[in-house]
């Protein structure tokens, strides 16, 4: 089977879908949020899920299942926001990847990244980020717990040896939630991602989602002044290097390189230009009990089970197409209209309320453990 023609048709029906104000979709999702593990071997102070969140994931042959019903129609798959995705069926994963000529979007600490792995799926990717929230040692392991900083840059070097031999066919990206306690390294940090080869350094605000962060908020809890004057420095080190600096997410402009870096693959869809965000548009996110959802993380609007319905109904529910519905009205649920992917304000209080997200979280967790339970003693 010729799977990019077929993925390319349903691209088009799509967007025809999407334009036809369609609320059930003759096309499948494009694009896959495939948290299928919260598992990670790292606990860092800017993740809640090692607070008392219990670790689950879908077997291999769920996931399997999973992936024969999506990844035909599907562009790319990001995998796991939830965990660490070199942890957590990465190579069975890719294979059905490279079967399928499904690209991969990745977010990883690169502490498992080894040579092979890299030289195997490098082609795959579409965009791969790094998460590293500091280039120092001392800054990096405070808040990357677990972690070696010493493993984590020889995987660096490696990787853009690797690159340097034979080419960066991706997006290579480092994702980096300031914080009041780093914030200061972030000039430096501009030249070593460029010296590492990074496309792009994307500043990503930290959200407050446990205590353990109070007085970490550089937008909250630092003089403005200060801020500003590190901001501008990174800013001039970046222009100096014709770096990528993404900074919009905590309020100042964005220093692009020349020529600036390539976009994703698929496009994605926005707001502003397609009446549409592309969770709605475009993706489906699954996460590590089954449960369904168009974004990446849960969110009020639940749209189904993977172990329990066909992902094409769940992809055409009621509660999708209500969903798709609010959008072409421009009528949106109290959720999405604080989702700063509308209301694109990054000071916005309600944005990702990670609370009601870790309460949810918590109740599909019971409410899985209490399943298995009864299923073992009816079993027994």
């Amino acid at each position: 089977m010729d799977f990019l023609a077929y993925k390319e048709e349903n691209s088009r029906l799509l967007r025809e879908d999407w334009q036809e104000k369609r609320t059930r979709f003759r096309a499948m999702p494009e694009i896959i949020n495939l948290n299928h593990s919260n598992a990670c071997n790292l606990r860092c102070i800017t993740c809640w899920h090692h607070t008392g969140v219990p670790i689950m994931s879908l077997e291999l042959k769920e996931v399997v299942k999973v992936i024969h019903q999506l990844f035909p129609a599907a562009r790319k798959v990001v995998l796991t926001a939830a965990g660490e995705p070199l942890i957590n069926q990465f190579d069975e994963i890719t294979t059905l990847a490279a079967h399928y000529q499904t690209r991969i979007d990745m977010f990883t600490s690169c502490l498992n990244m080894t040579e092979d792995r890299f030289r195997r799926t490098r082609e795959l990717f579409d965009i791969l980020h790094v998460s590293m929230d500091c280039p120092e040692k001392e800054g990096y392991e405070r808040v990357r717990v677990r972690s070696s900083y010493e493993k984590v840059v020889d995987n660096l070097r490696m990787m853009k040896r690797v690159m340097d031999e034979e080419g960066k066919p991706f997006g290579y990206h480092c994702q980096a939630a300031l914080l009041k306690s780093t914030v200061r390294h972030l000039p430096g940090f501009v030249k070593f991602v460029h010296d590492l080869g990074f496309d792009v350094l994307h500043v990503q605000r930290l959200y407050k989602t446990h205590a353990g962060l109070d007085g970490e908020d550089i937008l909250t809890d630092m003089p403005r002044e200060e801020l500003d004057a590190i901001m501008e420095e990174a800013r001039q080190e970046a222009t100096r290097l014709n770096q990528t600096l993404v900074l919009h997410e905590i309020g100042y402009p964005n220093v692009w390189s020349d020529p600036p870096p390539a976009g994703e693959e698929p496009k994605l869809m926005q707001f502003k230009e397609d009446g549409v965000c592309w969770f709605v548009g475009q993706s489906i996110g699954i996460n590590h009990v089954g449960e369904v959802f168009p974004c990446c993380y849960p969110t009020d609007i639940y749209l189904g089970n993977v172990l329990e319905q066909p992902i094409r109904e769940i992809w055409n529910s009621r509660a999708m197409r209500r969903l798709r519905r609010q959008f072409h009205t421009q009528k949106l649920n109290p959720f999405c209209q604080a989702c700063f992917l509308v209301n694109e304000n990054p000071d916005e209080n309600r944005n990702f309320d990670f609370y009601k997200r870790r309460a949810r979280m918590r109740v599909f967790n019971i409410r899985k453990s209490l399943s298995m339970r009864l299923s073992q003693v009816l079993r027994s």
